[in-house]
This record gives structure tokens, C-alpha cells and sequence, in this order.
């Protein structure tokens, strides 16, 4: 498994300017279309900016690149950036992003209904903005939010997969093998939707397409439980 950090140079702690920066000036070293560029070396660092560029992707490729190192894997690990808060929380919303920098829509509901979806760095500008030059009138509104609404903070990635496994769970197959791929389209280290598809494919009898899944898993967590489940189907597949 690549380190894209390592690729581009940077820390595993870099901002998102700081891999831009990164990236930009090692694309424009190593594009081929000049006179020292390296085509390798250029698809590599494209690579890597794919995720790190991206929050949600980086995220599980962070998690991932923990889980090779620890000789670790689980389904929770995967799971843990749905946050639901009441209004009152905006202090620990904006200290999550400070954090970690991954939760990617804030949503705010009444009695069920989502009445606004936004990207999240959208709505912690509003909200830094509002605090900055009107604080008064963000008070009133945070008030008004933790009596009348309740806000949650999620991860689409995470929502995609969950909606995947719903269906898999009913028995929709067929949209949950879409909905699988479009998590891995959007971020490939989101381990556990490469081994539910293989388990997918293992139920309908595609055996082939099943066993590059499971060892897909195996190639980016080699250990643990996520690891355990890939390599037992893949052992009871041998011969198929």
C-alpha cells in the first residue's frame, strides 16, 4: 500500500493548502511534457492528491494506513463520524473540525425533516462569520436551534455505505452492488465496502469477482478483523 504522504512529501499532519502546495509544484516537476518529466512518477503523485485532496477519502486512508501499522481492523473504526448534536453543541462542532477535519455535511432538522443540507466547511464559515461580526444575533439563533432543531454532522461517504448495507440487508442486490461502488469510486480505502461486495458477489456465485475483493481487503488491511473475514471466505472459495 502506497504512503501518499511519502509520495508528496509532506506530513501526515499537513494542512489541505500544504498538499495542494505539494502537489503542485511535483506535478509540475515530474509532468511529461517537460523536459526532465517522469510519467511514473507523475501518475503517483496524482495518486496520492486524488485522496489527500479529498476529505472523506482521506479520512479512510488515514484510518487505513493506522490499521497496517497497528496490525489492526474492525468495522467500528470505519463507522465512527456520524455525530448527532443539539443546537447548543456548535462549540464542539467547530472544536471537531479543528480536530480532525472530516466531517463533510451538517444537516438541520425539525420533527424528523431535514429543512437544510450543507457542506460542512459552508456551514462552519457562517457560523465563524456570524460569531465574528454579529455575536449577539448567533446567540439568539443557537438558542432558537437547540429548542426548535436538532443538527446532525455526518460523512456522505458513511452514508452511501450505510444505505448499501441496508439494501444488501432487504435484499436489493443489485442496488446495493451500485451503491458499494460508488463508495469505493469515492473513496477506495473505505475498507468495508470492498469486503461487503465480495460477500455480494460470493451470494450470487461470482466467485471470481468476489475472491479480487476479498483480496483487496487483505491488500490494504493484512491484519485484524476485517482481515480475519476476507481471508476465511477466500479460504472456503478455494476450489469453487
Amino acid at each position: 500500500m502506497e504512503n501518499y504522504y511519502e509520495a508528496l512529501g509532506v506530513a501526515e499532519n499537513a494542512s489541505a493548502d500544504d498538499i495542494k502546495k505539494a502537489y503542485r509544484l511535483l506535478a509540475k516537476k515530474f509532468h511529461p511534457d517537460t523536459p526532465n518529466g517522469d510519467d511514473a512518477q507523475f501518475r503517483r503523485v496524482n495518486s496520492a492528491y486524488k485522496v489527500l485532496s479529498d476529505p472523506e477519502a482521506r479520512n479512510d486512508y488515514d484510518k487505513t494506513l493506522r490499521h497496517r501499522r497497528n496490525g489492526t481492523s474492525s468495522f467500528d473504526s470505519y463507522m465512527a463520524d456520524y455525530y448527532e448534536l443539539r443546537g447548543n453543541q456548535i462549540e464542539k462542532v467547530l472544536q471537531e473540525l479543528v480536530r480532525q477535519g472530516r466531517l463533510t455535511r451538517v444537516k438541520i432538522k425539525s420533527q424528523g425533516k431535514v429543512l437544510l443540507d450543507m457542506p460542512f466547511t459552508t456551514a462552519t464559515a457562517i457560523t465563524l462569520l456570524g460569531f465574528t461580526f454579529a455575536p449577539f444575533l448567533m446567540l439568539l439563533v443557537n438558542v432558537g436551534i437547540n429548542r426548535f432543531f436538532e443538527m446532525e454532522v455526518t460523512n456522505s461517504v458513511m452514508e452511501t455505505y450505510e444505505k448499501a448495507h441496508q439494501a444488501h440487508t432487504r435484499g436489493a442486490v443489485g442496488e446495493a452492488e451500485t451503491l458499494y461502488k460508488q463508495v469505493i469510486e469515492a473513496s477506495e480505502f473505505f475498507v468495508p465496502a470492498h469486503l461487503n461486495l465480495g460477500m455480494l458477489y460470493r451470494q450470487r456465485g461470482e466467485n471470481q469477482q468476489a475472491i479480487q475483493c476479498f483480496k483487496k481487503v487483505l491488500e490494504l488491511t493484512p491484519f485484524g478483523q476485517l482481515a480475519d473475514i476476507a481471508r476465511e471466505n477466500l479460504e472456503s472459495l478455494r476450489g469453487f
